[in-house]
């Protein structure tokens, strides 16, 4: 992704992520909303990552090397949800006993065997929990992002951050499955997932 100068400022540069299929979610979310925000006009970066322990950061990690965000914003679904969760912290667990898109089960259960217990996102929590609710979309702070491929990939992102010095802003934000009936169909997602973005570049500042 290019940045560029709009109205005299540096346009802050932000990378999205959504997941790919997983056992009990063969048509998952994340995705179509990354690629659906990638279609609009917010100057996005998107990746689609494998919910795969052995895959989904090291190419996490390319598209960061090669888009030099300001921000990333990782999107996963939580099926069992009905708003929007901001996910305030990454805590090095990790399930032991489910497997990923491949079969694998994560060998041990942190993360990072030398990482802290936790790290707190580093997006505009409240500001995003704001103006989703201005927006009329249902949104909740959330203490954990599970013990899944999204709280792993959450913790890495922030790990990053953290041990390298990154210059970028990191979170995860899930999302819940599509439903007709409510605000948060296809289209209420996309909607949301706008809302986040314009939160998330307002929160950044001049640069």
């Amino acid at each position: 992704m290019v940045s560029g100068i709009v109205g005299g400022m540096k346009q802050t540069k932000i990378l999205i992520t959504g997941f790919g299929p997983f056992p009990g979610v063969p048509d998952n979310p994340s995705a179509a909303l990354v690629r659906t925000l990638a279609r609009g006009e917010f100057n996005v970066a998107a990746r689609v990552l494998p919910t795969a322990y052995d895959a989904a950061w090291p190419l996490l990690a390319q598209a960061i090397a090669e888009e030099a965000p300001d921000i990333v914003i990782c999107f996963g679904v939580a099926s069992g949800s009905t708003a929007i969760r901001i996910e305030q912290q990454a805590r090095n667990v990790v399930g032991t006993a489910r497997a990923d898109s491949t079969g694998q089960c994560h060998a041990q259960d942190v993360v990072c065997a030398d990482g802290p217990v936790s790290y707190p996102s580093t997006l505009p929590m409240v500001e995003i929990a704001a103006a989703l609710g201005t927006a009329g979309l249902p949104a909740e702070m959330s203490e954990s992002a599970g013990d899944y491929l999204c709280n792993y990939i959450f913790y890495k992102l922030m790990h990053d951050i953290v041990v390298q010095g990154r210059g970028y802003a990191g979170g995860f934000v899930h999302i819940p499955m599509p439903r007709a009936d409510t605000t948060l169909d296809a289209e209420g997602l996309a909607a949301a997932g706008r809302v986040i973005i314009q939160a998330c570049r307002a929160g950044a500042g001049p640069r």
